[in-house]
């Protein structure tokens, strides 16, 4: 590999997706192909590849991708953006799976011509369904794809009623709920290496990701703003208890 070159790629495990591929290159350059391949400054560039499975466009979309390769859509390129950061960082699936579900509809209305604003979609009794399933798999966790076979729902209009009732997406939710177990561990005195598992995070860096996105603060720092507490051991990966309910969802968007 060229010097300065730092390239990763994997199977992401997310339906409708197929491999994804990251790469910064400083001296490289592609074989001539369907688009520019060699950097145009010093510092390099940066390539980001999300490959589909084949049924997530069908074959009439995969055949007007290929006609018309370049897309202009502000929009489709902050989604796939915010879908790459989720597939790039160790993080929940369901957030992959929630990022994912935007983009292929999105895709096809390009494709087919019919380019025109996201329905305004309300479902509230599905929404405060799958909410009692997400709080019920607080620890576990679930992914959107389980979500929609069990609600009966397609996942792309899971994530629309979400967020049109709570200005959330799902994996914020999600997200949120975890946030408020790890936050009465860490004031019991509970070590962050052990809440993170408990609460349903992968380890202590990805608890304090969300720590930090959320609060401004670390694990470390939140548990000595409190009083001083009476230590508790928690084994790893055991359910804290189950979450207060408030209608909203403590997590940032």
């Amino acid at each position: 590999m060229p010097t300065g070159s730092r390239v990763t790629a994997r199977r992401p495990g997310v339906p409708g997706s197929a491999e994804v591929f990251h790469a910064s290159f400083t001296d490289h350059a592609h074989p001539a192909h369907t688009h520019d391949g060699r950097a145009h400054t010093p510092g390099g560039f940066r390539k980001r590849v999300l490959y589909l499975d084949a049924d997530t466009l069908g074959e009439d979309g995969i055949g007007a991708a290929v006609d018309r390769p370049t897309l202009e859509d502000p929009v489709l390129r902050v989604r796939l953006s915010q879908l790459h950061a989720a597939l790039a960082a160790r993080t929940e699936a369901l957030e992959a799976e929630s990022r994912l579900a935007l983009v292929p509809d999105r895709l096809r209305r390009h494709l087919t011509g019919t380019v025109a604003a996201a329905p305004a979609v309300r479902d509230d009794v599905l929404t405060d369904r799958l909410r009692d399933l997400l709080d019920a798999r607080t620890v576990e966790g679930l992914g959107l794809t389980e979500a929609g076979r069990l609600l009966g729902a397609p996942p792309t209009h899971l994530v629309r009623c979400s967020t049109r009732r709570h200005g959330l997406p799902p994996h914020r939710h999600l997200t949120g709920r975890r946030l408020d177990r790890a936050r009465r561990l860490l004031l019991d005195g509970v070590p962050a290496a052990r809440v993170a598992p408990a609460v349903g995070f992968y380890d202590q860096a990805h608890l304090t990701r969300h720590l930090r996105r959320l609060l401004a603060t670390t694990p470390s720092a939140y548990a000595r703003s409190g009083p001083a507490p009476v230590s508790r051991s928690v084994p790893a990966g055991a359910p804290a208890g189950r979450a207060a309910r408030p209608r909203g969802s403590s997590a940032s968007r």
